[in-house]
């Protein structure tokens, strides 16, 4: 295979790639956009439960929302609280990594580090889709230069004569 047809296919893998991303990360906004829209429509009471079940308490796998424990009905009082006093979803969920750390959530954030733990799986897909794709084409290109007229006998021996036509010269 000839390196102009290697490379551009390796630049098609690595735009396939930059595309995917895009893709994956726009799509990742739109639907924060869309929860944040319905969460505002919330009722109370399902605002409170919303964010309960993203919210683990201390010394405790299980989230707020599924959890009766003295510390899971606290965070779920503070949340309530805070909701009334007119506080986001948002505004809520860094109150409560301010009191009890990052380890309250029991989902990521999509900030920082945690966009990398939502992002990477989808990355190494795109890779490893693109890794195929390169190698399946490399193989194929490389097939298609034997002379198919040639049984496997013939290539073997045509491959020994070029060696020792090599070690003659």
């Amino acid at each position: 295979m000839s390196r102009i047809r290697f490379w551009r296919t390796a630049v098609v893998s690595v735009v396939t790639v930059a595309v995917g991303v895009s893709v994956v990360v726009g799509t990742l906004w739109w639907h924060n956009t869309q929860v944040e829209r319905q969460f505002a429509q919330m009722p109370l009471a399902q605002q409170v439960e919303n964010i309960s079940s993203d919210l683990r308490a201390p010394d405790d796998p299980s989230t707020v929302a599924e959890s009766s424990l003295g510390n899971a009905l606290e965070i779920r009082k503070l949340v309530m609280l805070e909701l009334e006093h007119g506080a986001s979803r948002d505004e809520v969920l860094k109150s409560m990594i301010q009191m009890y750390g990052p380890s309250v959530l029991a989902v990521p954030e999509f900030y920082g580090f945690g966009r990398w733990v939502w992002i990477t799986p989808g990355l190494l897909i795109i890779l490893l889709a693109s890794s195929v794709f390169i190698y399946l084409k490399v193989a194929v290109t490389d097939d298609s230069k034997l002379d198919k007229t040639q049984t496997l006998e013939e290539r073997a021996l045509t491959s020994e004569v070029e060696v020792h036509l090599r070690d003659f010269m």
